[in-house]
């Protein structure tokens, strides 16, 4: 009948010794997820060196990144034009995770015909260490990027920008 108190006592003071263990880490910028942080969505012509994007022609958009993000897993991208014929061929998700393939997200479009389209690129990163509540919006040349952390599993990346096709 002694064992059962000493068992549950030293249970408890091995539970409490990693629990202390466990928050001194949580500020720790080392254990921290962060997303990436990107400078620009790029467009280029890929069947020929001019720099005009033009219809029916295959273009190249590129978010390029500043500073790759750390310690995260799966990676969920999507891209979207406000115009449906835009037709779209890109990774839609990064099944080995991000820390695993932080190349620079694409997508190969072409645009149907001239005009103004806004291209937009979506992006969920899963943490997979602590969390930071990141806030922002950056501007770019005819466009924007917008950072969000709506949930401590992950963070949420948006580039919109609007392309001239001649």
């Amino acid at each position: 009948m002694k064992k059962k108190p000493f068992l549950l006592c030293l249970c408890t003071l091995i539970l409490g010794l990693f629990a202390v263990s466990c928050s001194d880490n949580a500020d720790d910028p080392k254990y921290r997820s962060l997303p990436p942080e990107f400078e620009d969505m790029t467009l280029q012509m890929l069947e020929s060196k001019d720099t005009v994007i033009k219809a029916g022609e295959k273009v190249l958009a590129t978010c390029v990144q500043s500073k790759p993000g750390r310690l995260l897993n799966l990676t969920r991208y999507n891209w979207t034009a406000d115009r449906k014929e835009v037709t779209h061929r890109f990774k839609k998700e990064l099944q080995a995770g991000y820390d695993n393939e932080n190349q620079n997200p694409t997508d190969t479009l072409t645009f149907p015909a001239p005009g103004i389209y806004n291209l937009t690129f979506n992006a969920r990163y899963f943490t997979s260490g602590n969390y930071q509540i990141v806030s922002k919006i950056v501007s770019i040349d005819h466009g924007k990027i917008t950072y969000k952390t709506p949930s401590f599993q992950f963070y949420d990346v948006q580039i919109e920008k609007k392309i001239v096709v001649k």
